[in-house]
């Protein structure tokens, strides 16, 4: 932040290790910066703090999160609820074709022919 006549910054989780008045100084710093800024991070309060625009590389494309940093976390929480329900309703397919399966083997051990 400190660099003369820089015109951009690439950093990456720089709020690694910080403590909160560390953060909170490189904050204002990267605020008053004039120049571009390109930030890797995980840490949502830095992101929200600076007011960044948020673009993800998903599937090898990279895209604007119109919706900010909460927004993305909104779209990711609503896709994996989305897997997970997808997962659940596979299972339950295995599950009812085990049971299947089963009943057939009942049958079949008992000379009749299951339903």
């Amino acid at each position: 932040v400190s660099v003369k006549k820089g015109h951009i910054l690439i950093l990456d989780e720089p709020t690694n290790h910080l403590d909160m008045e560390s953060i909170q100084g490189l904050t204002a710093g990267l605020k008053t910066f004039g120049g571009g800024v390109v930030l890797v991070t995980h840490d949502m309060r830095l992101l929200r703090e600076m007011e960044a625009e948020v673009w993800v590389v998903k599937d090898g494309e990279l895209h604007e999160e119109a919706g900010g940093c909460d927004g993305y976390r909104r779209q990711v929480l609503k896709e994996v609820a989305a897997r997970e329900a997808k997962a659940e309703r596979e299972a339950m397919k295995r599950e009812k074709a085990r049971e299947e399966r089963r009943a057939n083997a009942r049958a079949a051990a008992a000379g009749v022919r299951a339903p």
